[in-house]
C-alpha cells in the first residue's frame, strides 16, 4: 500500500449512506436477510448483534479514495426501534409514498439519515474493508468526521481506542449505546466513555 495514501472523511457517517440502498428500510426489493452494496456487492445481514445487542441495518454506502473505494458500510439502529424510527419519519416528511417510490425519495432527502443518526436509541456502523488501511489512515477517518463537532482532546480519546489498522476482508465495528463508544477493530475491542463522541461521531 503507498505510504502516501489517505483516508479523507467529508462528514458524520450518515453522510456516507444517503445515496445507499433503502429497500430494506421501506421493505421493497431486497432479500428478507441481508441488505447488498451494489457497486461493491458486499453483503450485511440486515439482523446482527453488537455488544449483546439486537440491531437492524438500514442503509448501505461506501467510503471512495479518489476512485479507489477504502470500505463498504451498513448503518444499523437498536432493532427493537427500527421500523418506529423509520415509519415516524415517513409519517412526517413523505406520508402517502409507499414501496419504490417511498424508497427513491428517501434516497433524495439528505435529513433521513441525518434524523436516524440523532437518534437516542443505540447505534451501529459495521465497515469491510475493501483494502489495507493503516491505524494512522483509520484514525484520520474518524477525526475528520469529527473534528469540527467535538474538542481535540476528545478526539484523542478516540484515537486511543484505534490499537491497530485493518486489512482487505476484515470488519470494522463502531456502536454508541449511551455515552459510551465502542470501537473493534478486526476483534480488538476498546471503548471510549464520552458522550459527545458517542452523539456526534454519526
Amino acid at each position: 500500500m503507498p505510504t502516501n495514501f489517505r483516508v479523507h472523511a467529508a462528514g458524520a457517517f450518515a453522510g456516507l449512506i444517503m445515496a445507499g440502498c433503502l429497500m430494506m428500510a421501506v421493505g421493497v426489493g431486497a432479500d428478507s436477510r441481508t441488505i447488498v452494496e451494489e457497486s461493491t456487492g458486499t453483503k450485511f445481514d440486515e439482523m446482527t448483534r453488537s455488544d449483546g445487542r439486537a440491531y437492524r441495518c438500514l442503509g448501505v454506502g461506501v467510503r471512495k479514495l479518489a476512485f479507489v473505494t477504502v470500505y463498504a458500510l451498513a448503518f444499523c439502529v437498536d432493532a427493537a426501534h427500527a421500523d418506529t424510527a423509520v415509519s415516524d419519519y415517513v409519517k412526517k416528511h413523505h406520508a402517502g409514498l409507499r414501496g419504490k417510490p417511498l424508497a427513491e425519495a428517501l434516497q433524495k432527502d439528505s435529513r433521513f439519515f441525518e434524523t436516524l443518526a440523532q437518534t437516542k436509541h443505540s447505534r451501529l456502523v459495521i465497515l469491510k474493508m475493501q483494502r489495507n488501511v493503516s491505524q494512522n489512515q483509520l484514525r484520520s477517518t474518524l477525526r475528520r468526521s469529527l473534528s469540527s463537532l467535538v474538542p481535540e482532546a476528545k478526539l484523542d480519546e478516540l484515537d486511543a481506542a484505534i490499537t491497530k489498522g485493518a486489512k482487505k476482508g476484515q470488519v470494522v465495528t463502531i456502536s454508541a449505546a449511551g455515552p459510551k463508544l465502542t470501537v473493534n477493530v478486526a476483534g480488538e475491542v476498546n471503548v471510549v466513555d464520552d458522550a459527545d463522541v458517542a452523539r456526534n461521531l454519526f
